[in-house]
């Protein structure tokens, strides 16, 4: 292959720039005895994969699994393999058919080298951040997240397929990225989150799972015992048998889709046609790629592909189930029956103990509530909870919605009954709630108070934007989708290829401006929320029209708290609390005091007891809404 001057220049700059983390491991099949291994081949589906020591395209030779790679080789793929390496820290890599990686010295400390020099490749953190350098900046992978790169000559790209990134670019702005986002990455070019086609991957990855805490168990199908699974991400061979104690969390994947797996439970990987089966268990479903399959007893269940994803919930004892569906439709066959079951509209029914046979039920009625709440909100309030471990338990307080009796509905298809103060569990399938009261009668009313509600997987010490970020737009005809958390964004918008003039004309949403060259860089707050329409006209020549949509993401982080860690205090402790927030939002906790200090920063404290062992940090903004940080006690819920 023959390349230009700049094209060479651009090949050796992402040789020598995609750095990575200087990683530890035992042993090197394949390296000498001195060496420790880059990655470890666990896995190889298909056809071949070949190795070059030190990059030596003369010299290839085939690998077989458990051969290790050091610093300087390259790895290849054949035209039907696909292949699974295992990193140090838990984290994993996957490559795809016809690709080509390599593994360079690494450069800064605990930045990832891969090269990704031809074709697809995925990477998956384990249980620590994952940092991938490339030549515009660092990606970093949050635990548990996946990150695809496809790359065609020069040209890289990176699609967030699980979890959440931040990336920070040469000038040192940081953005943080959500799952199924698109980055195109160029030299010159600031993160810009592109309106994403899907694609059908060359080959999919086996099922990985993320171990959350110890005390989970797995037994191969050909073994005789279980055996504890270490915490962090891991491949599972189909027909694996998982237990979960009482309280454990551990999150199964297959590319975008995604079984999150929940307290005391059995549960067996790729049972037959199933994505996962079991007898007994909760679990959070998305679907997300293609139909998701469950195993229940009598029966089974399918999350159905929606836009946006099939999410819905499932519990399971030895006498009853109940299924939740949050968006899309799910199907349950049982008996040679088939139910549709649909938001709002949860299923519950019962199981013989003695046949394992299930009866169909009529939908739930009042769901369990728990027995005591993180923190407490009005009737009506919309708010977003940032948690490290989700449900969350949480009371509403009725107020002046209801005289009497109320029931509490959620988008999950959950329902709780009470007076002046309701407590219920949100998850992350739900998306707002709605507040009807009960007259003398027992009937149920219209709705006296309604919000929206969501619940995040997140523990709040995420760094903080430091500025309003810069994206760079092309007026090439394509869509891009522009997400700003505090500030609006600075947007840079060119013409490529324009033609050479003494003037240009910009029209923006049919206002145009005339600017000296085919460039124009908007300032922060230029261009507000909503859809914008760009093209530059110089010479009786216009440029393809580039649509913008910039959107206020209220899902995003607000504040970082460093102190104190979720459960890391007792109940009946006198807490301190220090962070830092965005500007503009005011920070205040109940039953506490929280004072600001210079750059956003702040420091309090809060009194537990054994009736409210928890507590939530409460940030709000006049316009860009309401975020509770949740801080649980040791042995909290």
């Amino acid at each position: 292959m023959s390349l230009g001057p700049r094209s060479a220049w651009l090949y050796r700059a992402l040789l020598l720039a995609l750095a990575s983390c200087s990683w530890q491991s035992r042993g090197c099949g394949g390296c000498d005895g001195s060496t420790k291994p880059e990655a470890v081949l666990v896995e190889l589906r298909g056809g071949s994969l070949s190795r070059a020591h030190q990059g030596d395209a003369n010299h290839w030779e085939k690998a077989a699994p458990g051969t290790g790679f050091a610093a300087g080789d390259d790895v290849r793929t054949d035209d039907h393999a696909s292949a699974s390496l295992r990193l140090p820290n838990g984290a994993q890599l996957w490559i795809g058919r016809s690709s080509v990686v390599r593994f360079l010295p690494a450069m800064v400390l605990d930045e990832n080298n891969i090269d990704l020099m031809t074709g697809e490749a995925m990477i998956t953190a384990g249980s620590e951040e994952l940092h991938v350098r490339t030549h515009v900046g660092v990606a970093t992978v949050l635990p548990g997240g996946s990150l695809r790169l496809t790359r065609a000559g020069d040209a890289l790209q990176m699609r967030l397929e699980v979890g959440e990134a931040r990336f920070r670019t040469g000038d040192g702005t940081t953005q943080t990225l959500s799952r199924g986002e698109r980055v195109q990455v160029a030299v010159g070019s600031a993160v810009i989150r592109l309106t994403d086609t899907p694609t059908t991957p060359q080959d999919e990855p086996q099922f990985q799972l993320v171990v959350e805490q110890a005390g989970i168990l797995a037994k191969s199908s050909d073994a005789d015992s279980f055996q504890p699974l270490v915490q962090g991400a891991q491949i599972v061979a189909n027909g694996t048998l998982l237990q979960l104690p009482a309280g454990a969390h551990s999150t199964l994947r297959r590319e975008q889709d995604r079984v999150e797996l929940f307290g005391q439970g059995d549960y067996v990987v790729a049972d037959g046609k199933a994505f996962v089966s079991t007898q007994q268990g909760s679990m959070h479903v998305s679907a997300r790629s293609r139909d998701v399959r469950i195993a229940v007893p009598g029966g089974y269940i399918v999350a159905q592909v929606v836009p946006g994803g099939g999410e819905y919930d499932l519990r399971v004892n030895a006498r009853e189930a109940t299924l939740t569906v949050a968006r899309g439709e799910a199907l349950w066959n049982a008996n040679g029956t088939r139910t549709v079951v649909k938001p709002g509209e949860p299923l519950r029914w019962t199981i013989d103990p003695n046949s394992g046979e299930p009866t169909h039920g009529d939908a739930a009625g009042t769901a369990a509530a728990p027995d005591h709440t993180s923190f407490e909100v009005r009737a009506g309030e919309s708010f977003v909870v940032h948690a490290g471990e989700v449900p969350v338990a949480i009371a509403l307080h009725i107020g002046r919605a209801c005289s009497g009796e109320a029931v509490v509905d959620l988008t999950d298809g959950a329902r709780y009954r009470g007076t002046e103060r309701i407590a219920f569990w949100l998850t992350t399938a739900s998306r707002g709630y709605r507040v009807r009261c009960v007259n003398a009668s027992g009937a149920i009313g219209r709705v006296s108070a309604r919000g929206d509600a969501r619940a995040l997987e997140d523990p709040g010490t995420r760094d903080l934007p430091p500025r309003a970020p810069t994206s760079i737009v092309d007026t090439d005809g394509r869509a891009y989708t522009i997400y700003y958390q505090n500030q609006l964004p600075s947007i840079h918008v060119r013409w490529p290829n324009a033609p050479t003039a003494a003037r240009y004309e910009l029209k923006v949403d049919k206002q145009i401006t005339v600017v000296p060259k085919p460039e124009y860089t908007f300032a922060s707050g230029s261009l507000r929320d909503g859809r914008h329409e760009l093209t530059f006209a110089a010479e009786q020549r216009s440029s393809r029209t580039a649509s913008i949509e910039v959107r206020f993401d209220n899902t995003t982080t607000t504040a970082s708290l460093s102190t104190p860690s979720d459960r890391g205090f007792a109940a009946g402790a006198t807490v301190a609390i220090e962070g830092i927030a965005l500007p503009a939002w005011k920070v205040s906790v109940d039953g506490g005091n929280i004072e600001k200090v210079n750059d956003g920063r702040f420091h309090g404290s809060v009194v537990t007891n054994a009736n409210q062992p928890d507590f939530a940090v409460r940030l709000s903004h006049p316009q860009l809404g309401t975020h509770y940080y949740v801080r649980r006690a040791s042995r909290s819920l």
